[in-house]
């Protein structure tokens, strides 16, 4: 994608990032076409490493969405509400933020089935929060279990403590891709190959199990990082395994 493109998707890219760097103080944490060709760069080496297309698009939603120019991957930069901050470095953040992504994406592929049944009960059950449908945008926002490539461990975690923060991704995502672009990527993903998590794990050496629990959790929070008393699913990885 172009900022100097003239397709409706490229348009919306452009006022968006326009938009984000106004409100941006640090020059270096800025958006221009040379971090999103490195996006698109980035996902190509996934992809070729993992055979898992990780949609360049989705993370240009997600540091929109985001706003603060980085995809707030810093564990030592701590932002004001507590949670991970933003990453100056911006090839770690890149690495860091495709890793959480690619990893998460990699392990939906053996575990969106056992996800979707615990958010149809927790729906069923009328739990705050659970909407009557899924996609893998709630598995990323999630407490969910994913492969790090770059620590080579099978843990489980969120993307954003904000348990709606997949609301205003998949809205910004069709906006850069097309209509229902998140619906249409979770159809691409369930589709790969059966063995994509073992194989992938496999091949790094990380040491990983499919006995997980999904269940419900009220560990909603506000994009505070306050409990808002609603419910979100999250993937129990046992102790040993």
């Amino acid at each position: 994608m172009q900022l100097t493109g003239k397709t409706e998707a490229e348009n919306n890219l452009k006022k968006r990032i326009d938009s984000m760097n106004g409100c941006i103080p640090n020059d270096d944490l800025k958006w221009n076409q040379n971090k999103i060709n490195v996006i698109w760069k980035k996902c190509e080496e996934f992809y070729e490493d993992y055979g898992v297309q990780v949609d360049p698009r989705l993370l240009l939603a997600i540091i929109v969405e985001e706003g603060t120019g980085s995809f707030n991957t810093s564990s030592d930069n701590k932002a004001g509400d507590g949670g991970n901050g933003p990453e100056a470095n911006f090839e770690v953040d890149c690495e860091k933020a495709v890793d959480l992504l690619g990893g998460k994406i990699i392990a939906y592929v053996t575990f969106h089935g056992a996800f979707s049944k615990a958010r149809a009960e927790a729906y069923d059950n009328r739990r705050a929060g659970i909407k009557d449908y899924d996609d893998i945008l709630h598995y990323l926002n999630w407490e969910t279990p994913r492969l790090s490539f770059i620590s080579k461990t099978f843990i489980s975690g969120v993307y954003a403590d904000d348990n709606s923060w997949n609301s205003g991704v998949r809205k910004i995502y069709s906006e850069f891709a097309y209509d229902d672009a998140a619906a249409k990527y979770t159809e691409y993903v369930k589709g790969l190959e059966k063995d994509t998590f073992e194989k992938n794990a496999r091949k790094e050496g990380i040491q990983v199990t499919t006995d997980v629990e999904f269940k419900e959790s009220k560990n909603g929070r506000d994009s505070q990082r306050k409990l808002n008393n609603e419910y979100t699913i999250i993937g129990v990885i046992p102790d040993k395994y």
